[in-house]
């Protein structure tokens, strides 16, 4: 007879209903078999049991991180690390100090020049100093700029009139990348990553996703800012993993992803860039660079086109639009096709959705378009002297990322990382989600931690198996230290997560 593993003694939120907890709850064969008090758990239970003392902990439904890149998470957790840098100098002597390949390109990840005293990139010849014979390659933190050096800037071997090639006064390219180059830039690296590289990335991936609470993930990969490589191998990789990953394909090639059997189609198909990148397609120009609103990358007549395929061959689509501009394409795409061809309970999603108008959420909220969305976002860059503020003044800054909007025109919100451009957290997304800076735009420590569970399950059509504490579903679940829904606000990303179960069973990380 299989076992029987009771839990006992516990603070179980279930994510089933507000306010619904519970004590105790039984798993068997990988699955809820029973959850309510411990009497109740105890009499539907008999055989070979193993009784668990969980001693006052808090228990949730293992977490859903919806927008991961997940093998480039793996790639630049093995790159050089600049996330820490304050200054232009400690850029140049992190990489220097670094162990660095013998051949090939130098990767470099996680640069930030809102972060810097000087406020700037690195000059080519800066770059040139430290590394002079070999490629260097550094990414911005958002995966929409980057920059090289001089040997870097030959091997990519870029057509003088490619767009995002910024040059100085003197018309010479200072090594900073953005648009078409930036993309072209960040392929050259990729296909110089081996597979035996992208194999120990997906292993240390999934070691950054255990260690936080998550056991699905949405792994956003191929495409524009990445390479289809690492998709495919992800395809073929992915049954390896503890942690399930729904990998979704960034392509506009239909035919392609239902040849693999997929699903769904898109992720960071990209409509336009970042904030941080000025590259965000926004209505008004960015307070700190009048000379530009942003780019738009598709024209409509091309996604209206790719979308529509899609939409009536029965995928699942999403896209990244991060302004207004860019998130009124897609609204208007979507609605296009809906009309054209209705169909029921698609779940088109948009992906960022961070400056996204009071009008357009209702809009999307009408259509059933679910939201993916990054609150640790505003916890990097919100916030009186955050970036965003430098980019799109006090006003339009204040409107970044509207979770609490969301919610009041009864949208669906789901929550993410954009791993590895902020790191894979859910308490410390939650955490952000409660304490927006702007009032209208925050939501309950409940509604937040739905984004990361149930929503997160939802968002892929899996609520039926995972992201609640229910008889019948999947025994995926994390010990806690503490109750979010209870803890002070501001401390919930400081929470220690005890233990991370797959299917019942306890992952040693």
């Amino acid at each position: 007879m299989e076992r029987v593993d009771i839990y006992i003694n516990g603070n179980v939120i279930t994510c089933e209903e507000e306010g619904k907890y519970a004590e105790a709850f039984a798993v068997k064969e990988g699955k809820f078999l029973a959850v309510g008090s411990k009497e109740e758990v105890m009499m539907t239970t008999e055989g070979d049991r193993a009784i668990h003392d969980l001693k006052g902990k808090t228990i949730v439904p293992a977490f859903v991180d919806s927008h991961v890149h997940f093998v480039q998470t793996g790639l630049n957790a093995l790159a050089i690390q600049l996330h820490h840098c304050k200054t232009i100098e400690e850029v140049l002597n992190t990489i220097k100090m670094a162990d660095k390949p013998e051949k090939g390109i130098i990767r470099a990840v996680g640069f930030d020049e809102s972060n810097l005293i000087e406020k700037r990139y690195p000059t080519m010849e800066e770059l040139d100093a430290i590394v002079e014979k070999q490629p260097l390659w550094i990414c911005r933190i958002d995966s929409h700029s980057s920059v090289v050096n001089s040997a870097a800037f030959k091997d990519l071997n870029l057509p003088e009139d490619t767009s995002g090639i910024v040059k100085n006064q003197e018309g010479k390219p200072t090594g900073v990348l953005r648009e078409k180059a930036n993309s072209l830039s960040r392929k050259h690296a990729l296909e110089n990553t081996s597979m035996e590289e992208r194999v120990k990335a997906a292993k240390e991936a999934e070691k950054l996703a255990l260690v936080k609470g998550v056991t699905l993930v949405n792994a956003l990969e191929g495409g524009e800012l990445f390479h289809d490589m690492d998709a495919d191998f992800l395809l073929e990789y992915k049954d390896q993993l503890k942690i399930q990953a729904e990998v979704f394909y960034q392509t506009t090639d239909v035919e392609k992803v239902l040849k693999k059997g997929l699903k769904r189609i898109g992720g960071c198909v990209i409509l336009d860039g970042s904030i941080g990148s000025r590259t965000a397609a926004i209505s008004e120009v960015y307070r700190d660079d009048p000379s530009t609103n942003g780019v738009l990358y598709f024209d409509e007549e091309a996604l209206r086109e790719f979308v529509l395929e899609a939409h009536r061959k029965g995928l699942q689509v999403t896209v990244h639009a991060l302004g207004d501009r860019a998130i009124q394409q897609i609204i208007d795409v979507y609605k296009y096709c809906l009309q054209v061809f209705p169909r029921k309970d698609h779940r088109h999603r948009i992906e960022h959705f961070e400056l996204a108008t009071e009008k357009q959420i209702k809009e999307a909220s009408a259509m059933g378009l679910v939201v993916s969305m990054q609150p640790a976002f505003e916890y990097f860059w919100g916030g009186e002297g955050g970036m965003y503020r430098d980019r799109l003044g006090e006003e339009r800054g204040r409107k970044t990322t509207p979770l609490g909007m969301v919610v009041k025109h009864g949208g669906i919100a789901i929550g993410g990382s954009d791993s590895d451009v902020t790191a894979i957290d859910p308490l410390l997304g939650i955490q952000s989600a409660v304490n927006h800076e702007n009032e209208e735009n925050r939501v309950s420590p409940y509604e937040a931690l739905k984004m990361f569970t149930l929503h997160g399950a939802y968002a892929v059509f899996q609520e039926d198996r995972r992201g609640s504490i229910k008889p019948g579903k999947i025994a995926d679940f994390v010990v806690l230290e503490e109750n979010p829904l209870t803890a002070e606000a501001t401390t919930i990303k400081d929470i220690a997560i005890l233990g991370t179960y797959v299917a019942g069973e306890k992952v040693e990380i």
